[in-house]
């Protein structure tokens, strides 16, 4: 009887240490280990007068997914971690204001860890001296249509220039671009090639540059030249569907030309491959992050429409403007890009917003207003006029000499050039 007694405590005993290992185990689950503190720094990436661009450093995200940025203690952005770098960008400062920022990091909804505290001041609207200088190159029919700037002793215009000198002489072509040697303008022509194999210094659209000696250019007769520091090369293209308006590579070997007709074409590697965009809309401008990444726009005139296009990863994103024109894109990070035309747009990273124009009226003026947007003309001569509808759209090689020349000038292509003298105070 002694025995069996003993074994049914011994039975019970087990049993209640089975239920608090189970007990002990599930308790376990729901009371995960607090992860250690993840290291994090900020730092000024760019100041203006109305945004502040910081750089948010990890140092392993690990099982941490979140961070946060603090103005004056306030949390004003929260974000999930990608990689170790990140580019935030504060939409929502005022001028000449001194900002405190500090870099906060999440687990489970709580603050682990935080950065040391930045103090930044925004520039002041009133501060921007700037001094512009216009140039003026060739006569009527003259124009310019791309600039680059490489460095300031180091920039291009290209287009289709008219000299007095060419203007006389029909066994002379006309320039097709300026270059700024850090003294003066020299006029030049870029030899390009056309669809006969006939090379011409024909009028060109659009101008890209890595550095001095990696130049590239496309033409209305559908070619590209590029300057490797000693000469010009030129092939003509087949491999579009438009020509060609605008270009922007990560590298001298992924260069991506947008156009009309929707036309997106990859020089990658020596090889051309053209890219759906899924719009037939005239492609305007580029702006790109990486190759992985890629922001466009297009726009339609004719019935005042646009498109901003995002191809990230390989894939085309498409978002419609179904009566909004925008014409200029600017990407400085994923989550910072600018849309310009008929007024202007913000795109940060998530969704697109009207630009928050800074109010001045707390600051002894006026309140800014929002510019109303004007719309072109639709036979506006600076936009489609003669000589360069006729040059762009001719075939014909020698279309320039049977061309109307004028006896005297009456319009010019120009640059204007600004140079700031006032830099951010930090």
């Amino acid at each position: 009887m002694s025995s069996d007694n003993n074994l049914k405590v011994k039975t019970v005993m087990s049993i209640i240490l089975l239920i608090s290992i189970l007990l002990c185990a599930m308790s376990c689950r729901e009371c995960p280990t607090e992860p250690e503190e993840y290291a994090i720094d900020i730092s000024a990436d760019f100041v203006g007068a109305s945004r502040v661009r910081l750089l948010v450093s990890v140092s392993d995200s690990g099982d941490v997914r979140e961070f946060g940025i603090k103005r004056n203690g306030e949390v004003i952005s929260k974000s999930q971690i990608a990689g170790k770098d990140t580019l935030i960008t504060d939409i929502t400062a005022e001028p000449a204001t001194a900002y405190q920022y500090q870099g906060v990091v999440y687990y489970d909804r709580k603050e682990i860890n935080a950065s040391e505290v930045i103090t930044l001041t925004t520039l002041d609207t009133t501060s921007h001296e700037v001094e512009w200088t216009i140039f003026r190159f060739g006569y009527i029919g003259s124009y310019l249509r791309d600039v680059f700037i490489v460095s300031e002793d180091d920039i291009w215009a290209v287009g289709f220039i008219e000299t007095e000198e060419t203007m006389h002489n029909d066994t002379l072509d006309p320039y097709n671009a300026v270059h700024w040697n850090g003294d003066e303008w020299e006029l030049k022509r870029i030899p390009s090639n056309t669809v006969y194999g006939t090379i011409g210094n024909f009028p060109l659209t659009s101008i890209y540059a890595f550095n001095s000696n990696d130049v590239w250019t496309f033409s209305g007769f559908g070619a590209y030249s590029h300057w490797d520091g000693e000469q010009w090369k030129t092939e003509y293209v087949t491999e579009r569907s438009g020509g060609v308006e605008k270009i922007w590579g990560s590298s001298s070997i992924s260069i991506y030309f947008i156009g009309s007709l929707g036309n997106i074409t990859h020089f990658n590697n020596g090889s051309w491959k053209e890219i759906n965009s899924t719009t037939t809309r005239h492609l305007t401008d580029i702006s790109g992050i990486s190759d992985d990444l890629i922001y466009m726009v297009g726009s339609n005139q004719d019935n005042w429409s646009s498109n901003f296009i995002i191809y990230e990863d390989g894939q085309i994103r498409n978002i419609d403007f179904p009566d909004t024109c925008m014409q200029a894109v600017y990407a400085t990070a994923w989550n910072d890009v600018y849309l310009v035309g008929e007024g202007m747009l913000y795109y940060d990273g998530r969704k697109i917003n009207d630009w928050p124009w800074p109010d001045n009226s707390g600051r002894g003026g006026a309140p800014t207003p929002r510019p109303r947007a004007r719309r072109f003309p639709q036979d506006s001569g600076a936009r489609r006029g003669g000589a360069q509808s006729a040059a762009g759209s001719c075939p014909d090689p020698q279309c320039h000499a049977q061309q109307a020349r004028p006896a005297w000038p009456r319009k010019w292509a120009y640059l204007r050039l600004g140079s700031r003298r006032a830099r951010a105070p930090l």
